[in-house]
């Protein structure tokens, strides 16, 4: 019983979890050929990435990496050697939806293809994080699962 409810308890701590996703914001500087730029994202599923240059005409290029591939990045200063989650190379503006299979630590790097050049970025949550919620439901069907077999057995004894 005690196992049981301890799993029911942990999925709702699942559940409330995938709703406290990054809290969006926005950032932006200038960068040039050669330099990257951006920031570090903790985010448990996907969220929606906008990157605009300030100057209209203006090309960048836009990486999302996991951990390891942005340290890879930082200590060479190229992403030949990486496998990007996402990647828009010489837009000139990027809006949309970056899905994140794995939660963890992530960067979203942007870097200009020409000049240099000031962009913003604004990243925004898709809440729930499904794996969050999927794992969370399920743990709790199985605490249920298990508290009714061991209600019945104790019934059943009587």
């Amino acid at each position: 019983m005690r196992l049981g409810k301890s799993l029911a308890v942990f999925g709702m701590v699942l559940i409330i979890i995938s709703f406290s996703n990054l809290g969006g914001g926005g950032s932006g500087t200038f960068v040039g050929p050669g330099q990257y730029s951006g920031e570090w994202i903790r985010t448990g599923g996907d969220f929606y990435l906008s990157v605009e240059p300030d100057y209209q005409g203006d090309v960048v290029s836009i990486f999302v990496l996991n951990y390891d591939d942005t340290l890879k990045v930082i200590n060479s200063t190229s992403t030949v050697n990486t496998s990007p989650i996402f990647e828009r190379i010489n837009v000139t503006e990027y809006e949309g939806r970056i899905q994140i299979i794995i939660p963890g630590l992530y960067s979203i790097l942007v870097t200009s293809c020409v000049n240099e050049t000031g962009y913003s970025m604004n990243l925004k949550p898709i809440l729930p994080a499904l794996p969050f919620t999927i794992s969370g439901f399920g743990l709790i069907t199985t605490g249920l699962i298990l508290i009714l077999m061991k209600k019945s057995r104790f019934l059943e004894k009587d």
